[in-house]
């Protein structure tokens, strides 16, 4: 299990290095990069859960601000998907990216939680 948190640092450090060339990047390098301190404190074995309940509360308010994005990709009917970059005339392909980048967040941030639990059992 110890393993699963440097993966999921190693994940979200991804994440991280991925969001340099996007319009809002400071807001999601900060966001995956707390995950990422979380994700290596777990890995360590130092559960803090303070921090651990406010990394999960921005993950899932994040998501439900973005489900509408999620939504309208789902419904569109124009063949756009999420390979194709992004543009001004099909902003609902990054609030999905965006929707799918908290939802992992969020569960992860369960995984923590469980794993916290476990340990102090």
């Amino acid at each position: 299990m110890k393993y699963l948190n440097l993966l999921f640092a190693l994940l979200f450090a991804v994440f991280t290095a991925v969001q340099y060339n996007d319009p809002d990047s400071l807001i999601w390098m900060i966001l995956y990069g707390y995950l990422t301190v979380l994700f290596i404190m777990g890995f360590m074995g130092k559960f803090v859960k303070p921090a651990l309940w406010v990394g999960l509360a921005i993950c899932i308010i994040g998501a439900f601000i973005h489900v509408g994005g999620l939504y309208e990709f789902l419904t569109n009917h124009d063949g756009i998907g999420f390979s194709q970059g992004m543009s001004n005339e099909y902003p609902y392909i990054e609030k999905a990216r965006e929707f799918g980048g908290l939802v992992i967040g969020g569960l992860a941030m369960w995984f923590l939680f469980w794993q916290m639990r476990k340990n102090q059992a």
